[in-house]
């Protein structure tokens, strides 16, 4: 079986493979300069080029879904879309298929989860087809480790903290227990210190999320460098990969 997938984006990524061996890769790179008309005119004459070319059996192509970026991304990505729909299904037809990136990055690479991050799908892109990199992927994963402990020790404090504060609010406002107003002001004061706790667990979590991906942001850099796998070639891949996946469980 013979596919493409197709990561949609200023620079979209694709990725030619065959069963599950990656053939070629590549991107399609709109010119800024450009106005609309012309950069989605554009981009279907080289994603047209590119089907007559590699003459793939199917085409699976990312979704796009409303997240993060705004509505006029939203509405950018959406006309992109569009166009690679409708020249796709010029050669293909019925082959076409749309995949959410929630579902296809749960569906594609071992271990990945709907959330997965472009640095994540990299490096099991990556280490999925076998890339020689310089450096060992198990220091990678040391590190990812490393960073999950810290983020599981300081989750598993905050679920302790808000167990604690509850029993201390439960004894706080029991009919049962006659309290003094002394007591009453410790055990508020007490549920504050906790709940203040919870608050910088939070911020420490956000902090070192952040310290992750600058440090992956340059094993990154280092990986498409090294590879030419950059992170939305990476994408396409997966996105091929979950269809291929689905395809084949549907023929079988």
């Amino acid at each position: 079986m013979r596919y493409i997938g197709l990561d949609l984006a200023s620079c979209s990524g694709w990725a030619l493979l065959e069963d599950d061996v990656l053939l070629e890769r590549g991107t399609i790179q709109l010119i800024s300069q450009m106005d609309l008309p012309q950069k989605l005119h554009y981009f279907h004459l080289e994603l047209r080029s590119l089907l007559t070319r590699l003459q793939p059996e199917w085409i699976f192509i990312e979704d796009v879904i409303l997240g993060i970026s705004g509505a006029k991304t939203l509405a950018y990505l959406a006309r992109l879309n569009g166009v690679a729909i409708a020249t796709s299904f010029e050669f293909l037809q019925e082959r076409v298929k749309l995949y959410s990136p929630p579902y296809w990055k749960s569906h594609s690479f071992e271990g990945l989860g709907g959330m997965a991050k472009k640095w994540q799908i990299q490096l099991a892109a990556v280490e999925h087809y076998n890339l020689p990199i310089t450096g060992d992927f198990s220091d990678i994963s040391k590190v990812i480790i490393s960073k999950d402990l810290i983020k599981n020790q300081i989750k598993s404090e905050s679920d302790t903290l808000r167990i604690e504060i509850n029993k201390l609010k439960s004894k706080l406002n029991s009919k049962r227990t006659l309290l003094i107003n002394d007591d009453r002001i410790d055990l508020n004061n007490e549920i504050k210190a906790k709940a203040i706790k919870i608050n910088d667990n939070k911020k420490l979590l956000k902090d070192n999320e952040k310290k992750l991906d600058k440090t992956f942001a340059k094993i990154s850099i280092d990986i498409a460098a090294q590879t030419g796998m950059t992170e939305n070639i990476c994408d396409a891949c997966g996105v091929a990969l979950c269809g291929y996946k689905e395809t084949i469980n549907e023929s079988v």
